[in-house]
């Protein structure tokens, strides 16, 4: 997981974009580093510390998967500058927008590892659906009772857009 945050850095970086090393992506590999060098040893009970970590690999993951699959072309730095944003376990998140936008660049990569074109463009995403390109407005829900909401704003959101689309909701936080 290391190597892979490292690798993801270096391409974030490569294509322009301005990675401070105090993102998030950053402080996760260091986290995962120094739990590695000083074999920290969390018992069972450290449900912080565990969660720390567990965000730390979720974050490297997906960051890594959008790096490799979401070239300059389907996406502009500063939506990769705006994803790397935010507190290092998502409960702490004040503001959403960082995390809000790597599901949109982690979704737009699972459609390109699917074969699926992918690009960025309002309602959030434009992809190929059959012989027509159709629209997905991608969502992070973090509370059970915003789920028909975020589902609304969404439907809304693909509506004004003015092309047939889809809503993806991600629903970690809620399950």
């Amino acid at each position: 997981m290391i190597s892979a945050a490292r690798a993801a850095l270096a391409r974030f970086r490569s294509m322009g974009a301005h990675v401070p090393s105090t993102c998030r992506l950053d402080a996760a590999r260091i986290l995962l580093e120094r739990a590695q060098t000083e074999s920290l040893r969390p018992s069972p009970e450290d449900q912080a510390f565990l969660e720390r970590i567990a965000a730390a690999h979720r974050t490297i993951f997906r960051n890594y998967l959008i790096s490799r699959c979401v070239g300059p072309g389907v996406v502009n730095v500063r939506k990769i500058e705006a994803s790397l944003s935010g507190a290092e376990v998502e409960e702490h998140d004040r503001n959403p927008v960082g995390r809000n936008t790597e599901f949109e660049l982690y979704f737009a990569a699972l459609m390109a590892m699917g074969g699926i074109e992918a690009r960025m463009a309002e309602p959030d995403l434009h992809i190929k659906y059959g012989p027509e390109c159709v629209g997905v407005a991608v969502k992070r829900v973090q509370r059970p009772s915003k789920i028909l909401r975020r589902a609304i704003e969404a439907s809304e959101q693909i509506r004004r857009s003015g092309i047939p689309g889809f809503l993806c909701l991600n629903l970690d936080l809620v399950i």
